[in-house]
């Protein structure tokens, strides 16, 4: 009959973060240890869902483990969940409300501009403006034919 329970094979000394087991090994990537008497490393947690791949780098010390995006996204610095491009565009003006609310400005302004090129707007707009102008000349004109009835 064997009495106790199974040894736990620890390290003399305790390991600095990131490494962990008997012989301080380096955690694999993606992985973390708080070092000390670690026996395994934890699973880092901080990797967007997809487009993202951990780094090479081993022995990591908490659980915010360096990550680089796959190729044809936008780059980490300015993606921090490696967003595809398209979703990256979206994101950046506003989602599906900023893009549509963009997109309608842009054709309501080409609008407008091809239909003052067509000559009605022209018309419409600037009847009225010459209608004033010719009105203030007449009343000038008539103003000065007055001063000259009096003399």
């Amino acid at each position: 009959h064997t009495k106790g329970q199974p040894g736990i094979a620890l390290p003399l000394l305790p390991c600095s973060p990131g490494l962990f087991g008997a012989f301080c090994q380096k955690c694999q990537r993606g992985k973390w240890s708080p070092g000390n008497y670690s026996l395994t490393c934890q699973d880092c947690t901080n990797k967007p869902p997809s487009n993202a791949n951990y780094s090479e780098i081993t022995g990591w010390p908490n659980k915010s483990c360096p990550y680089t995006c796959t190729r044809g996204v936008p780059n980490i610095l300015i993606n921090k969940d490696c967003q595809d491009a398209l979703s990256f565009v979206f994101g950046f003006f506003g989602g599906v409300r900023g893009v549509t609310a963009i997109m309608s400005c842009l054709v309501v302004l080409a609008g407008f501009l091809l239909w003052r090129r067509t000559g009605k707007g022209k018309r419409r707009c600037c009847r009225e403006r010459h209608a004033e102008s010719f009105r203030e000349t007449g009343r000038l004109q008539q103003r000065r034919n007055w001063g000259q009835h009096e003399e």
